[in-house]
């Protein structure tokens, strides 16, 4: 065997270990599903089979072949990973983290393009009573049957709704006037008096209403803020009775008052 083969069997066998090795952490870290190893595993990943396709080309097509193949397995399983870690496992509704993201995402385009929303933060008022009453449960179908009409009513394509934590929920109108989204929270304000919930055998549903707030984003807000204010918002239709919809004025039109 002359001395150019065998290095060349040798660092192909070294290479072979090498991506092996970087398949497993990667399959490993998926089934783990932790995001930050994941991107770290997967961006190591692609930068080493980049490599291994440069050097060994149309060589070894079948090698090249059955690789693809379980990159695509690892690919299906990341998306999975990757929705589970985006939707809350009780509402079905995106997640906080989720939210985080997208209220990042809405403040940069609104910077690009200067067209404004207007965020909504929601409460189930006194959800405590369902817990205490009748049970977590209870509480969770609750959580579910709001979160299911909050979805039929918040429906544009455009349109974001998330669980933000406990019995508080978000939604992210794109480019809405604020006349204009108070009227939507208002239909869906009005779907949330209107729902029954069953639950076990209890011979009468259980009702509920909600409290909102709506703030709509100022130019070069930051995402903080503006959820601090529907934040306020909210916590001023609740303290002025519960059931009820409370806007925080945004700054122009204060100026004109």
């Amino acid at each position: 065997m002359s001395g150019n083969l065998r290095r060349t069997l040798s660092a192909e066998q070294s290479s072979d270990r090498r991506i092996s090795d970087r398949m497993r952490r990667l399959e490993i870290a998926v089934r783990n599903g932790e995001p930050s190893a994941i991107k770290s595993e997967a961006q190591q990943t692609v930068s080493l089979l980049t490599e291994f396709l440069s050097e060994r080309g149309a060589r070894h097509q079948d090698q090249i072949t059955a690789m693809a193949g379980r990159l695509e397995c690892l690919r299906d399983e990341l998306d999975s990973v990757r929705k589970q870690a985006a939707i809350d496992p009780v509402t079905e509704l995106f997640n906080r983290a989720s939210f985080d993201e997208q209220i990042e995402r809405e403040v940069d385009l609104a910077a690009v393009f200067g067209k404004r929303g207007c965020l909504i933060m929601i409460d189930i008022d006194d959800f405590k009573w369902f817990n205490d009453t009748h049970g977590q449960p209870c509480g969770d179908e609750v959580l579910k049957q709001f979160a299911a009409t909050l979805s039929r009513c918040f429906m544009r394509r455009h349109d974001f709704v998330a669980r933000y934590g406990g019995e508080e929920f978000v939604i992210v109108l794109r480019e809405l006037e604020l006349p204009v989204a108070t009227d939507v929270a208002e239909r869906g304000m009005k779907a949330i008096r209107n729902l029954e919930v069953y639950f076990a055998e209890m011979d009468q549903p259980l009702r509920m209403t909600t409290s909102m707030g709506i703030a709509r984003l100022r130019l070069g807000e930051t995402a903080k803020s503006w959820v601090e204010r529907a934040d306020r918002a909210l916590y001023q239709a609740k303290n002025a009775g519960r059931d009820r919809i409370e806007v925080e004025p945004d700054r122009a039109r204060r100026r004109l008052e």
